[in-house]
C-alpha cells in the first residue's frame, strides 16, 4: 500500500537511503523508465497539455471520453 511521501525529507537523504525510503512508502524505484512503463501505462491516467484544471473537470476519470 502506498503511503504519502515527504519529498522535502527525501531530498535530504543520501541516494541509498532515499531509495529505501521510497520503497518503504510503497513506491517502485527504477534506474530506467523502460523497466516499468507498461505497468504504469496500465494503471495510470495522464492529462497532457492541459492549461488549467478545467480540462480535468470536463474529462473526469474513469468516464473520460475526451
Amino acid at each position: 500500500m502506498k503511503t504519502p511521501v515527504d519529498l522535502a525529507y527525501a531530498l535530504t537523504l543520501p541516494p541509498e537511503k532515499a531509495v529505501a525510503y521510497y520503497r518503504r512508502k510503497g513506491r517502485r524505484v527504477s534506474f530506467d523508465w523502460h523497466s516499468m512503463w507498461k505497468e504504469a501505462h496500465a494503471t495510470a491516467f495522464t492529462v497532457a497539455n492541459c492549461p488549467n484544471w478545467t480540462c480535468c473537470a470536463i474529462c473526469s476519470w474513469p468516464s473520460a471520453q475526451c
